[in-house]
């Protein structure tokens, strides 16, 4: 290991902030040290203007503003699909879990269609085929299959939405 003088060799905004901040730990890229990423405890600030950073930083900045935005699209298609509850909606399983089905309606909203109210028989999990089976009827659920659901509750507090089965079985 290579042991660097940093005020000597070292980016100029990573050194101004080594100089205020507590610093865990530098790297050395082309012959010149840098705070490495996540490592600046107090301000960041040497984070976002050290060119060296600044791809990843720029990246990862992205991938919030991504979250952020779709997080705010499902918060509002809830808020939307509120008006709607007691509706009935035509839906694909998108997910399959010992305590229910996920089911992603056509305008794309994705909720849960918990095991209660697939009916009253026990509904067994198959995690290998992705699958709910019904112990005495043998009814099957399984990706991919359409099915008949009505929106019972859309909470935008907790983010979700719940629905239920409409009047029957899957088409």
């Amino acid at each position: 290991m290579r042991v660097i003088d940093f005020r000597d060799a070292s980016c100029r905004h990573c050194y101004k902030c080594v100089r205020h901040c507590e610093v865990k730990a530098i790297s050395v890229v082309n012959e010149q040290a840098h705070i490495m990423k996540d490592h600046c405890i107090n301000c960041g600030h040497c984070l976002e203007v050290c060119p060296q950073n600044a791809k990843t930083f720029a990246s990862d900045m992205e991938r919030v503003a991504d979250e952020a935005a779709r997080q705010s699209q499902e918060l509002l298609m809830i808020e939307y699909l509120g008006a709607f509850v007691g509706q009935a909606f035509s839906a694909v399983v998108s997910g399959v879990a010992a305590y229910g089905l996920y089911v992603r309606l056509d305008c794309t909203a994705e909720g849960l269609l918990p095991v209660r109210a697939l009916g009253a028989e026990y509904f067994a999990f198959d995690p290998v085929a992705y699958t709910l089976v019904g112990q005495e009827s043998g009814k099957r659920y399984r990706l991919g299959q359409r099915v008949a659901v009505v929106l019972a509750a859309a909470d935008p507090a907790a983010s979700s939405l719940e629905f239920a089965l409409a009047g029957g079985p899957s088409w």
